[in-house]
């Protein structure tokens, strides 16, 4: 699969949604939500920034869960 940050160029979007919490799924499923998971803010912005985008804004409330990221120039300048 091509991942994002190679067919989107500079200042592209990237928008992660579900109509509903990460919390409020946890719980429907009798979980508890950890720190560590792929989706938390510090994992995913560090996710975000390894492979070339910077998390900007991020809403995991109960009613939502919202990501925006953009994709960074890449290193070097270049394309």
């Amino acid at each position: 699969m091509t991942q994002p940050a190679r067919v989107t160029r500079p200042g592209g979007r990237l928008v992660l949604f579900h109509p509903s919490g990460r919390a409020a799924l946890a719980a429907r499923r009798g979980r508890v939500l950890r720190p560590d998971e792929p989706l938390a803010r510090g994992p995913l912005a560090a996710t975000c920034a390894g492979s070339g985008w910077e998390l900007c804004e991020y809403d995991d409330g109960a009613e939502r869960f919202y990501a925006l990221a953009l994709r960074r120039p890449p290193a070097g300048g270049g394309r």
